[in-house]
């Protein structure tokens, strides 16, 4: 194997005695040291004529970037696995269940015996109760709808209240203890 004049071992077979210049490894890293790392199990490689040490250092610089990258994958494959056990356990919060009031709609003048619908929104709605705000009533239950074929009926008796403008707001209850709740329909209580 011929090497070439300008480089380390060019010079030392060229017969010069003088020191040869530093590589760049060697002006980053320090001198380097070729029998540092051998393996035990590995024979140490003894350098023949033409070889003065360089490939030996190239092998062992080599190992030990393939040593790197492969650990930086290993790190990397556990950092993924961490974070999908991560997005695994981490449950969402299950959404808040709600409800539309059908009926009575809006500005409506009532009395009696009125009926009460409303329309749950989402899934899993185990239960919707109705309550009113007016008059001498504060976030107070007035009915329990009950699940039918054309949706969630009830009554309200308005004969229990005095006459006065009510806000009627449906909450709906999910199997989870959850709840949410509709927005609110004025209506006018007239016995």
């Amino acid at each position: 194997m011929a090497q070439r004049p300008g480089t380390r071992a060019g010079r030392l077979r060229a017969g010069r005695d003088e020191p040869a210049p530093p590589s760049a490894f060697e002006l980053m890293h320090g001198p380097v040291d070729a029998t540092a790392g051998a393996s035990i199990n590995e024979p140490e490689r003894q350098p023949d004529s033409e070889d003065t040490g360089e490939c030996v250092r190239r092998d062992r610089w080599h190992r030990l970037v393939t040593i790197g990258v492969i650990a930086g994958l290993m790190l990397g494959l556990v950092g993924v696995g961490v974070g999908v056990e991560a997005l695994r356990k981490s449950k969402a919060a299950p959404p808040v269940p709600s409800a539309i009031v059908v009926y009575p709609s809006s500005g409506s003048h009532i009395s009696g015996t009125t009926p009460l619908a409303v329309q749950p929104v989402g899934q899993k709605v185990t239960s919707i109760t109705f309550i009113a705000t007016g008059g001498k009533l504060h976030d107070e239950q007035i009915a329990v709808a009950s699940q039918s074929l054309v949706g969630w009926l009830s009554k309200w008796d308005t004969t229990t209240v005095s006459n006065a403008t009510y806000r009627i707001t449906a909450v709906a209850y999910n199997g989870a203890g959850r709840s949410g709740q509709s927005a609110s329909v004025t209506v006018n209580v007239q016995n």
